[in-house]
């Protein structure tokens, strides 16, 4: 079968009911955004799983541009290694997006591959995992995790590129630009909800080796004012200093 041959995929009929987004006859109440293709990734209910690629999705659709309908509605919203595939003059916009759609006083979690741990492993020669870090021999995981899958190529695809690398600090600024954040944390790989479900799910968010996973919790008292709270770089820098 070739491309041409290969069947569109459509989205089924969805709504917005009270507490969810109802689909196919059941209602969810938490979005994983960027499931990725395999199957074996796809978040079990309550978890409504959106991918730009048909495969694991539950709809499939761009995940920095989602439907005005969907402001406020999920109680945690979940986006694992993908930050990191847009630019930095996207990249607000797009946390600023997923902000949106997160219930007041709901979670938003974003997992990133992290700075601090590249510095690590430079230094030390391997990673947490014993792996090489850096090699002209072959592809290592840490590169990798800093220019994305296929680095080694020049026609690797273009969605797996990485166009910016992140740490704590960097990420805990990204949510307090949202302008709507209550409480930013740090949590450990166990506690992603991917290893919570009876049978946890093996995903970049779980790379103890390389992620760096966060969320942010959305005031219960608010709505979605995008940048009401950004002062400028120049600013937040002289702050770290």
């Amino acid at each position: 079968m070739n491309e041409q041959d290969q069947p569109v995929f459509e989205n089924p009929d969805w709504e917005v009911v009270e507490g969810g987004l109802k689909l196919n006859g059941k209602v969810y109440t938490k979005l994983n955004l960027a499931c990725g293709v395999p199957v074996e990734r796809h978040f079990p209910e309550p978890w409504l799983n959106i991918d730009a690629q048909p495969g694991a999705a539950d709809l499939v659709m761009s995940i920095d541009d989602l439907p005005e309908e969907w402001e406020g509605l999920f109680e945690e919203v979940r986006a694992s290694h993908v930050l990191e595939h847009f630019t930095l003059n996207e990249a607000q916009d797009v946390m600023d997006e997923w902000a949106r759609v997160t219930a007041p006083g709901g979670k938003l979690r974003v997992c990133v591959p992290d700075f601090d741990l590249f510095v690590e492993a430079y230094q030390k020669g391997v990673d947490r995992k014993g792996r090489e870090a850096v090699s002209v021999d072959h592809t290592t995981h840490m590169l990798t995790q800093i220019f994305g899958r296929g680095y080694e190529d020049r026609n690797m695809n273009p969605f797996m590129r990485h166009h910016m690398v992140y740490n704590e600090a960097m990420m805990r600024r990204m949510f307090e630009k949202t302008g709507v954040a209550r409480e930013i944390a740090v949590y450990p790989v166990e506690e992603d909800p991917s290893q919570t479900f009876e049978a946890p799910i093996k995903n970049d968010g779980s790379n103890f080796a390389y992620t760096l996973n966060m969320f942010m919790v959305k005031r219960a008292d608010a709505g979605y004012a995008p940048g009401v709270d950004r002062e400028s770089d120049v600013q937040f820098r002289a702050g770290l200093d």
